[in-house]
């Protein structure tokens, strides 16, 4: 038996990439483009809803809240304040059942059908299952949650009373 020798020789691989391409933006000279608007204030600016900036965060930071609780990070109790008896009632009880530690808020949707109310319902997801919250928020000198609804298993939707307590 006798073993062969086999040279072989490589060349190197060629670069897959495409080359390299600077781009330039070009110079604008914004002041003769841009005119200066004749305004003598800020404007106001509502969200695309018409809700008040500062009521949308105020509705977002609430439900932000809301899923912390439900997560486990957060204290139930924490929300007290913010929260009429029945709905607090609910999330306590939804929170006992079951921590969702992957619940997220993936959007909210805020509107205002009267002066001092806003309904919010937020899509959220769970281990990339999408649920959902629907909120009541009235404004009596600060935001309180009068109604809850949370779907956040399936077939089962669970809503505080229409109470105000």
């Amino acid at each position: 038996m006798t073993l062969a020798t086999i040279a072989v020789t490589c060349s190197p691989l060629r670069d897959s990439r495409p080359p390299a391409v600077t781009f330039r933006l070009p110079a604008l000279d914004r002041a003769a483009t841009q005119p200066t608007l004749p305004l003598a204030e800020a404007p106001h600016t509502d969200g695309p809803s018409g809700v008040p900036d500062a009521a949308q965060r105020a509705a977002r930071a609430f439900c932000r809240a809301l899923v912390e609780v439900l997560q486990g990070r957060r204290g139930a109790s924490t929300l007290i304040p913010a929260m009429s008896r029945e709905t607090w009632s609910l999330l306590d009880r939804t929170r006992e059942e079951r921590l969702r530690p992957t619940l997220t808020v993936v959007s909210t949707r805020i509107q205002s059908p009267t002066d001092g109310v806003l309904e919010v319902s937020a899509h959220l997801s769970e281990a990339g299952t999408a649920t959902a919250a629907a909120l009541r928020l009235e404004d009596d000198g600060r935001w309180t949650c009068r109604a809850l609804e949370l779907a956040l298993d399936a077939g089962r939707l669970r809503r505080s009373d229409r109470g105000t307590s």
